[in-house]
């Protein structure tokens, strides 16, 4: 992934020096997001983001002690850099107030910590859905109490 992320970033430089630039590990997870910067050519690109995801909620779902120590690991190798939780997600229904409150807890998660995020749903039955499965996108955003000025 590293030979990829240096080449990808290398092209992208070629036709735009400034554009931030999201790359990722191999397993795209806080696990191995580290290795992002092993390289010479990333780590010295301050216009380079880190993008993780958490679709099995290893990071926020019900332990503090995994948030504390990504958001621990994150200050130590990804100082100044920007953190893009790339894609979080609750499967379940919208009268469950255990998915509401996951939800909210992750964007909460990420206002805290100054990360950018994107909740994960494209029609998937993942988000929040009524309990025959039905909803969109929307749904997702009414649930994490969004103010009008959030939603972009």
């Amino acid at each position: 992934m590293q030979t990829f992320n240096e080449t990808m970033l290398k092209a992208v430089r070629a036709s735009n020096p400034k554009r931030v630039v999201y790359v990722t590990s191999r397993g795209m997870d806080i696990e191995t997001l580290n290795e992002v910067l092993d390289g010479e050519t990333i780590a010295a690109d301050w216009n380079v983001a880190l993008a993780f995801e958490d679709v099995d909620g290893k990071v926020f779902a019900g332990d503090s002690d995994g948030l504390k120590r990504f958001t621990d690991a994150a200050r130590t190798f990804a100082w100044g850099r920007e953190i893009y939780l790339a894609e979080f997600k609750a499967c379940g229904s919208d009268n469950d107030p255990a998915v509401r409150d996951y939800l909210r807890t992750v964007r909460d998660a990420a206002a805290q910590h100054g990360w950018s995020w994107a909740v994960y749903d494209y029609q998937s039955g993942c988000a929040v859905r009524t309990q025959n499965g039905t909803g969109g996108p929307a749904r997702a955003i009414r649930e994490l109490n969004l103010k009008a000025d959030e939603r972009h």
